[in-house]
């Protein structure tokens, strides 16, 4: 076996030079010292590289020195085609050589560190998945990374934190900035951190990404409950961590939430934020397990509208999927038609009423925000005229605010009222004899019409999460602040 390897990684650094040569022919080499993560199929052709000898010795020799890894009696979706790590050998040798002058082609000292990761890669039954996202208006109390379950937050710092961000996405994914060809992200929201999900595996499917991502996402979900964080989602990058690799590391931009960025509200997290909101997590994942036969229970639904909420641009879709929410959690199974909104807005301000958020005041927002939610739901012309005095209406509006920003600040509004009414069901539907189960039909306003029995549950939802260590989640959301400067408000 050892001697195989001798001749792999002879034949391995023969065709790199030849392939480099090839390459400069073709004027894919010299890259730009930026752009140094060159990809088969998007920045060269692979047929003239697949013509030379060397890569058709390279493939046997790796399906020699390798033959469980390539053996077509595996099953079809593990089954592995050498070739692939060939060019992912190629890709590696030219990121690493475009640390150095292009004078070292025919002699390069990084092609045998490629080399070697390839027979390391090759040799190992594991490899690990990594998942980062950039995240806005995300940091840490100490400027240090903190893990949270199996999640690790990675604050930027500086105004620069963007380029930051993706350098340590790269050094954690390696390419990763080659993932997004010759567009790198770039915003101005702050402060960002990175979010970084991994997992090892033995291999890096498909289902294996997913799974990242969607850990990820939880997190996020977890976030926006617990402290009404405003964090969006900028940019994701999924890959293994070795640079040779079967598989390209794969880039998400997203583009559609620039809407929301008119108000913001940044969070900081301290290690005192983890146990609540593991906790958090742990009676949310029980609240969305969905019965046999159900396709999604109301609570499940009105937690898919209020995520959603934050991945839409449009302020206008934020509105009617915010009010979708709070019907959705508040209402639950509730079948009468008549005066809907009217027992929406009893039942919220009955809950989640404070001292200085009081039900009167969330008795009247709500109010106000469905003559919004109304006049987009059912296609009526919505002037500009009605739509000023219809958030000039809020207790949180702020006279000196107009056009997006102001009508920014009433969606926040309304989130922060969906937030925190489905905290107060999921709390009152915790343990094994509910007040106020899921999958139930309580009389809620005969309760709540009750001053007793509403004080009761007014002050069990709030209790059995400061209790989790999630008491920070309880209270309305501090007010959000104007992303635009104060010259260009009213232009908004």
């Amino acid at each position: 076996m050892v001697d195989k390897i001798v001749d792999l990684e002879r034949i391995a650094l023969d065709f790199l030079v030849e392939a480099f040569k090839v390459l400069t022919q073709e004027n894919v080499l010299p890259c730009s010292a930026t752009q140094r993560y060159l990809r088969v199929g998007r920045d060269f052709f692979g047929e003239s590289l697949r013509n030379l000898p060397e890569f058709t010795k390279l493939e046997a020799s790796l399906l020699e020195s390798f033959p469980d890894r390539f053996s077509k009696k595996k099953n079809p979706e593990e089954l592995e085609l050498p070739s692939l790590y060939v060019f992912s050998l190629l890709s590696a040798a030219i990121f690493e050589n475009g640390r150095t002058p292009m004078a070292t082609i025919n002699a390069p000292v990084s092609f045998q560190g490629c080399v070697s990761e390839l027979v390391r890669v090759l040799s190992s039954s594991d490899v690990e998945v990594i998942c980062c996202r950039e995240v806005s208006y995300l940091t840490t109390k100490d400027g240090r990374e903190l893990s949270i379950g199996n999640i690790t937050v990675i604050p930027g710092s500086g105004s620069l934190s963007h380029q930051q961000l993706l350098t340590v996405a790269d050094d954690l994914i390696p390419g990763a900035i080659g993932a997004f060809g010759s567009e790198l992200p770039s915003n101005l929201m702050s402060p960002k951190s990175l979010i970084v999900a991994r997992l090892t595996t033995s291999r890096a499917s498909e289902e294996v990404r997913a799974e990242l991502q969607l850990r990820i996402e939880r997190f996020l979900r977890l976030l926006h409950l617990y402290q009404s964080s405003a964090t969006q989602s900028l940019w994701q990058v999924t890959g293994v961590s070795t640079l040779v690799s079967y598989s390209s590391p794969d880039q998400i931009t997203y583009h559609d939430n620039i809407a929301f960025t008119f108000v913001s509200r940044n969070v900081a997290l301290g290690l005192e934020d983890v146990s609540g909101i593991q906790a958090l997590g742990a009676m949310l994942d029980q609240a969305t397990i969905v019965p046999k036969e159900v396709l999604a229970t109301s609570f499940e639904f009105a937690l898919i509208r209020f995520v959603r909420s934050f991945e839409k641009g449009d302020l206008f879709d934020q509105v009617v999927d915010l009010a979708t929410a709070m019907e959705a959690v508040i209402n639950g199974n509730d079948t009468e038609n008549d005066s809907i909104t009217a027992r929406l807005r009893g039942r919220v301000s009955a809950l989640i009423a404070t001292d200085s958020d009081t039900a009167s005041m969330i008795y009247a927002d709500i109010g106000h925000l469905y003559k919004l939610r109304s006049a987009l739901v059912h296609g009526g012309t919505l002037k500009k005229s009605r739509l000023d005095k219809i958030i000039s209406s809020l207790s949180t509006y702020q006279p000196s605010e107009a056009g997006r920003t102001a009508m920014a600040r009433a969606v926040d509004r309304m989130r922060d009222l969906v937030r925190r009414s489905l905290l107060a069901r999921l709390a009152l539907a915790e343990g094994p004899n509910p007040p106020w189960p899921l999958d139930g039909n309580t009389d809620v306003d005969l309760i709540l019409a009750e001053p007793s029995t509403r004080e009761v549950w007014s002050k069990a939802w709030r209790e059995l999460l400061e209790a989790n260590g999630a008491g920070k989640s309880v209270a309305e959301a501090s007010p959000a602040q104007s992303y635009l400067p104060a010259q260009a408000k009213g232009k908004a």
